[in-house]
C-alpha cells in the first residue's frame, strides 16, 4: 500500500512538473502584436501547448489577443462613424441638389411658356436659346446627383461591410473566449477528480 501511494504521488508530481515545463515553454515564446486579429487568434490556437483535449494558453498571450481585439473594435467603430458623417454630408448634398434641380425645372417651366423672345437677366434671349441652356443645366445638374448618389451607395456598401467585419469579429473573439473559459473549467474539474481519487487511494 505504501509502495501504491508513493507511486501515485510521484506520477502526480510529474504531472504538474510537466504542465509546469509547457506552461514555461509558452511564456517564453515571443507574442506576434504587429500581426492581424486573425493572425493572432491563429497564433494563440497553434502555439499554445496542447495536453490531452485541451490547450495551455498563457495569460499574457490572452491579455494581448483581448487588448488587440479591443483596439481593433474601437478603430472599426471610428471608422463606422467617419462613414455615418459622410452619409449625413451626402444626404445633405443629394436634398440641396434635389432642390436646386427643382428650381431649374420651375426656370424652365417658365421659359416654355414665354413667347418668342423674353429678358433673362436684363438679356433679350431667343427662345431655343434659352431652352438649350436649360437643357445643358439639367444635364449638369442631372449628372451632379447621379455621381453624389453613386457616392452615397459606395459609402452605404462600405458601412455594411464595417459592420459585417466588426459584428465577425466580435462574435469570433466571444467564441474563443467562452471555449477557452470552458477548457479551463473542464481542466480544473479533471485535476480536482484527480485530487479526489488520489486521496481516496491514500
Amino acid at each position: 500500500m505504501n509502495n501504491k501511494s508513493l507511486f501515485v504521488a510521484t506520477l502526480f508530481f510529474l504531472l504538474l512538473l510537466s504542465l509546469d515545463v509547457h506552461a514555461a515553454d509558452n511564456r517564453n515564446r515571443p507574442y506576434v502584436n504587429e500581426a492581424p486579429l486573425n493572425e493572432q487568434l491563429d497564433f494563440v490556437i497553434g502555439q499554445s501547448s496542447k495536453w490531452e483535449t485541451y490547450r495551455v494558453v498563457p495569460e499574457t498571450w490572452l491579455n494581448q489577443l483581448r487588448k488587440h481585439t479591443l483596439d481593433s473594435i474601437s478603430v472599426l467603430k471610428k471608422e463606422i462613424s467617419n462613414l455615418q458623417s459622410i452619409v449625413l454630408n451626402k444626404e445633405s448634398d443629394i436634398t440641396s441638389l434635389n432642390n436646386q434641380v427643382d428650381e431649374v425645372k420651375l426656370n424652365y417651366e417658365k421659359a416654355v411658356k414665354e413667347r418668342d423672345s423674353f429678358s433673362f437677366m436684363g438679356i433679350l434671349m431667343r427662345k431655343g436659346l434659352f431652352v438649350s441652356l436649360a437643357i445643358f443645366l439639367l444635364v449638369v445638374m442631372g449628372t451632379i446627383v447621379a455621381i453624389t448618389f453613386l457616392l452615397f451607395q459606395k459609402a452605404n456598401m462600405q458601412t455594411a461591410k464595417l459592420k459585417k467585419e466588426l459584428s465577425d469579429t466580435m462574435s469570433s473573439y466571444e467564441e474563443y473566449r467562452q471555449d477557452a473559459r470552458r477548457k479551463q473549467e473542464n481542466l480544473v474539474i479533471q485535476h480536482h477528480k484527480e485530487i479526489q481519487k488520489l486521496k481516496g487511494l491514500s
